[in-house]
């Protein structure tokens, strides 16, 4: 058993051993009302603080009961935990654990090439690939199983990302202010020598796509000297990755789409070693029938 849970069982025992106990598991229909109100004025005296370590305590054995029989029922494996430095992050048959029938991917970074480079069209799976990266990391340092094969990974002192970066009306930020701060936010992090798990998904999509060119090269220039990390940058500036084609330090991986010379597309959500200039953004604009509504003319 679990140190961890053989403790809180302890504390648990230690706690019910009050002199209030005993009288309190004794009382039954036949009690009579004047030991009950006594019994209720000492318990709210005596037993408040331990009632709410009790309840912390009964909280930690429920989620911990939670965590198990999730991976017993999914089958799921217990990650192999190693040193913080040097960083690694190795993983077969990985997927996400929301999808009914998930693709799995096999994936291993090290210090030498601790970078990864996404590339693919829209839809194509890179966000959700990302995202399963980031809750086996959650769940392998929760102390539960993950949904793969294997998983061997470093101890990380946290998960860095910016899937959900918003602008604020309220101090007049636009979108493009709010990226930039959460990377300024995230540059401090990668100062410390306790690596980070980064998370990165499209980069400065709130600028022009010159500017989203040059910001995400900068970026990325200055994010390879920071070797004691694990990044993910996905991207759809396709010349960005050629930019750094020939960086022996990036693992360059994009995500298949089969398309057809009428004008369809297929997403396999396969990932592939390469870089992707696959672009079918004008295509689902076609396939969901707009530029056909856009050019109706209003009856009458």
């Amino acid at each position: 058993m679990p140190l961890l849970l053989l403790k809180e069982i302890k504390l648990i025992k230690d706690e019910l051993e009050h002199r209030l106990t005993p009288e309190i598991v004794a009382i039954t229909k036949e009690t009579k009302y004047p030991v009950l109100a006594q019994l209720n004025y000492r318990a709210r005296r005596e037993l408040k603080n331990m009632v709410h370590r009790l309840m912390i305590s009964y909280a930690k054995l429920d989620a911990w009961q939670s965590m198990a029989r999730a991976t017993v029922d999914h089958l799921w494996v217990f990650p192999e935990l190693l040193p913080s430095i040097p960083v690694c992050f190795e993983t077969k048959g990985l997927s996400h654990p929301l999808l009914r029938k998930p693709v799995s991917y096999d994936i291993a970074f090290d210090q030498e090439r601790n970078f990864l480079l996404l590339t693919g069209a829209n839809m194509s799976g890179k966000t959700t690939f990302m995202r399963a990266l980031g809750v086996a990391a959650l769940l392998a340092h929760l102390g539960m199983g993950v949904p793969a094969k294997l998983l061997r990974i470093s101890f990380m002192q946290g998960i860095i990302t910016n899937m959900q970066v918003e602008d604020n009306i309220l101090r007049g930020e636009s979108y493009f202010f709010a990226e930039v701060q959460r990377m300024k936010q995230t540059s401090e992090k990668l100062l410390q020598h306790q690596p980070h798990l980064v998370l990165m998904d499209e980069l400065f999509k709130g600028t022009n796509v010159h500017d989203a060119y040059e910001c995400t090269r900068a970026v990325l220039e200055g994010l390879l000297h920071h070797t004691n990390h694990l990044m993910i940058l996905s991207t759809h500036l396709y010349e960005v990755a050629q930019q750094f084609s020939n960086n022996k330090e990036i693992l360059f991986s994009y995500f298949v789409t089969n398309m057809t010379e009428d004008g369809n597309y297929e997403f396999t959500y396969e990932l592939s070693p390469g870089i992707s200039n696959d672009r079918i953004g004008y295509r689902i604009l076609q396939k969901e029938g707009v530029i056909d509504l856009l050019h109706q003319k209003r009856n009458g």
